[in-house]
């Protein structure tokens, strides 16, 4: 009885030493085949010798490592593997986790990695960048700026761009996609003073150019960026008007799909500024539609 008592205890301790050995020697895990492990790897994923070490060959033509299939619940939980999503030691603790989100809960589908604090989707594939269709537009008629402010832009002048709305008695544009828009203006045309223009304070007039978005909740065109416009002249006795010249001027907004978006044109008035502005200058778009002419403004913008 004592001899299979001792004879069960050294059976005990050579399976331990065993499973000891086996723990030191598994260290680095070779998973496939009894090849060893590269040197860092902890686990490797082997079924055959190199093809080529030198270089990093074939080491499986059997298959490969094969992600859990999970539906996660949140890009900043570790829901649902742990309820409520995990403590921050938790979290920390997960990082580097792999696993394939199979599509939901607004989540697109792929291979996302844990980063301790959110999933990272990996991409295998660069999306291409969509092309933005560039829209050129002339202006319909010529304009002649009007006296305002540039903060009372409801008394500048509407720039005829765009498709004509017949319900609102305008030319405006109607966005199609929602994003952020770019407006390239190229403004060609003359200054006009008085007659009886003698001298001017100034060696420029002072223009504005607003884009403006419709707000049909109050019904009225709301200032979503402005540009100030120096034209430099040289006002001189008797003359109506001086060279044409063509000023640029890019400007933006974001907009939704269906958003209606126009311009105004202004020149200053404000005499508390500086007594020059209650002079009448101003300045004449020159509008050719249709026609392959430098000597006319346009307009070209873009979906950014």
């Amino acid at each position: 009885m004592m001899y299979k008592q001792v004879k069960f205890l050294k059976a005990i301790v050579v399976f331990l030493t065993l499973q000891a050995m086996q723990c030191s020697v598994s260290a680095q895990v070779t998973i496939g085949s009894d090849i060893s492990s590269p040197n860092a790897a902890i686990v490797n994923i082997q079924t055959q010798v190199d093809s080529n070490p030198a270089q990093g060959g074939i080491t499986s033509q059997k298959g490969g490592l094969l992600l859990s299939r999970v539906r996660l619940v949140n890009v900043e939980s570790l829901e649902p593997f742990i309820s409520g999503g995990g403590t921050n030691v938790q979290k920390a603790a997960h990082k580097g986790m792999n696993v394939y989100h199979i599509g939901g809960n607004g989540i697109d589908a792929g291979q996302y990695v844990w980063d301790g604090v959110r999933w990272l989707h990996l991409l295998t594939d660069i999306p291409a960048a969509p092309i933005s269709t560039v829209h050129t537009l002339d202006l319909m008629m010529d304009v002649m700026s009007v006296h305002a402010r540039y903060d009372a832009t409801e008394n500048g002048i509407l720039l005829p761009f765009g498709d004509f709305n017949v319900k609102r008695n305008r030319y405006e544009i109607a966005v199609e996609e929602d994003g952020s828009y770019a407006f390239s203006f190229r403004l060609y045309g003359a200054m006009l003073v008085p007659v009886n223009l003698v001298s001017y304070p100034l060696s420029y007039g002072v223009f504005y150019i607003n884009v403006m978005r419709y707000n049909p909740t109050k019904n009225i065109d709301e200032v979503v960026d402005v540009a100030e416009i120096n034209i430099s002249m040289n006002p001189a006795n008797g003359l109506l008007h001086y060279g044409s010249s063509t000023y640029s001027v890019t400007m933006g907004c974001t907009a939704s799909r269906g958003d209606v978006i126009t311009f105004r044109w202004c020149h200053l008035l404000d005499p508390s500024y500086n007594p020059a502005y209650t002079e009448p200058i101003s300045f004449k778009l020159q509008s050719l539609p249709g026609q392959i002419n430098a000597a006319r403004t346009s307009l070209i913008y873009w979906k950014l």
